[in-house]
């Protein structure tokens, strides 16, 4: 059975960095017969993450989850590395759909495609999937997760799309017993998805999905493309409404607003 423990630190630059460190130095093993007793890592505080497309992802202590995981879990990787985000914005929606209840708090949580997650529309959390290899050559997915607890005051530019657990009355988190739990969640997901394949994992994506309706581009070429988000199609891509009324299914865009009327 897979641990749930998680290594504590301080303050690093990265968890991303840090995790990718402990794999290519063999302190972390992944394939041996004594593997490593953490399942990733946690900092009380990140002073120079990042997010999707190198977006800066910091936290004040104790402010925000900042956490990296290492997860292979019998996926195919790199071949089934899209997988991976699809099935941690599961596993972090409904950890957080859990923590509202035991609060007695409404919020309606989402996904926003490809890596947003959402807390009444705003976006109160982030995930972040890269690779690395073992000294072996084999491919670990790294998953970085940030969420904002109690972050306090937002840049003006995130002011209005940005929001907090405490801010919607999930009070009290603790960093750790999260985080902790998000590993078991990112487990038991892995489980579903080789039991289920990815029709499965598609249905518990869409029933969270809160993308429709925004505007994203995309570039084909030199050609830059607009449309508006219809949902996500079987494979996990983006489907676009083009203006002339076509669709289009990409893997790869960026908000341009949040929502048109």
């Amino acid at each position: 059975m897979p641990t749930t423990a998680i290594e504590i630190l301080e303050r690093v630059p990265s968890t991303m960095d840090a995790a990718r460190e402990r794999i290519q130095r063999e302190v972390v093993h992944l394939d041996a017969e004594e593997p490593t007793p953490f399942a990733g890592i946690l900092t009380r505080e990140q002073t120079a993450g990042r997010g999707q497309r190198g977006r800066v992802w910091n936290s004040r202590p104790e402010a925000s989850l900042c956490a990296t995981f290492y997860f292979r879990h019998g996926l195919d990787l790199p071949k089934e590395l899209g997988v991976v985000a699809l099935l941690a914005g599961v596993a972090v929606a409904t950890t957080l759909t859990t923590e509202a209840a035991a609060n007695g708090c409404k919020a309606d949580i989402g996904l926003k495609w490809p890596n947003d997650v959402l807390l009444d529309g705003k976006k109160v959390g982030g995930i972040l999937v890269e690779t690395t290899r073992t000294p072996e050559g084999k491919t670990v997915a790294l998953i970085g997760i940030g969420v904002n607890l109690s972050a306090g005051a937002f840049p003006s530019e995130l002011a209005s799309t940005a929001t907090t657990l405490e801010a919607v009355g999930i009070t009290g988190a603790d960093p750790i017993v999260l985080t902790a739990k998000l590993a078991g969640a990112l487990q038991t997901q892995a489980d579903l998805f080789r039991g289920e394949g990815l029709p499965g994992l598609m249905t518990r994506w869409r029933e969270l999905d809160r993308t429709g309706g925004r505007r994203f581009h995309t570039e084909r070429g030199s050609v830059r493309i607009t449309g508006i988000a219809e949902g996500v199609d079987d494979n996990g891509r983006l489907l676009l409404r083009l203006p002339d009324e076509t669709f289009l299914a990409v893997a790869s865009a960026s908000t341009l607003q949040e929502r048109v009327s």
